[in-house]
């Protein structure tokens, strides 16, 4: 039952995210890959991004979410532009989503 909760209360910020995925181009991304410093929330998003995308057995820790290490996730931009676009939302590791907990409940 609390799955099915858990579930339903995410979905529509599962459609949300495939909506903004949809508007993402190659441009974009690229901008936001040259910021020296952007805001929070933008260093927030691509850390759980990177979180979300990496090997169950090595989730990067704190330290390597910084904005410089979510800098050379976005190295070459067309290719991550392409597997956020062929992410599986529907296979994520148990401990990848429990990593992102942190950015899941933060009000910002």
């Amino acid at each position: 039952a609390d799955c099915r909760k858990d579930l339903a209360a995410a979905q529509p910020l599962v459609e949300e995210a495939k909506a903004a995925l949809d508007t993402l181009d190659k441009a974009s991304l690229t901008e936001l890959k040259s910021m020296s410093r952007p805001p929070e929330d933008v260093v927030m998003v691509t850390a759980a991004v990177k979180v979300l995308t990496s090997d169950p057995r090595r989730i990067p820790n704190s330290k390597q979410r910084d904005w410089a290490n979510c800098k050379q996730m976005m190295a070459n931009v067309g290719q991550w532009m392409n597997s956020l676009i062929a992410f599986d939302q529907d296979n994520i590791p148990q401990a990848c989503v429990d990593a992102i907990q942190g950015y899941v409940s933060n009000p910002a």
